[in-house]
């Protein structure tokens, strides 16, 4: 397998994350706004500093949430860094 030098690939390419993701499937719960609204997510894959997350179809949240994982019952305060609709990068 051939390994490309990242400086010759082009931004979006370039895989920049300081630590490794691990794949899952968890469930989890997204909480935001002054009402504490509460929206049911999957968590897709975790790492020490961030996650991905995909929401049902149509669902959509805002910038600043926290992200409730249920299977541990831990709670991250959380900020939506992109957005590729059903998934969120957090």
């Amino acid at each position: 397998m051939v390994k490309l030098d990242p400086s010759i690939l082009p931004p979006r390419l370039v895989d920049e994350r300081r630590t490794t993701r691990k794949r899952t499937l968890l469930g989890g719960k997204v909480i935001y706004g002054e009402d504490n609204q509460v929206r049911d997510c999957t968590i897709r894959d975790l790492s020490e500093t961030g996650a991905k997350i995909t929401l049902p179809n149509g669902e959509c949240i805002p910038t600043r949430v926290y992200l409730m994982d249920r299977r541990t019952a831990s709670a991250y305060e959380a900020r939506v860094i992109w957005i590729k609709t059903p998934a969120f990068g957090l």
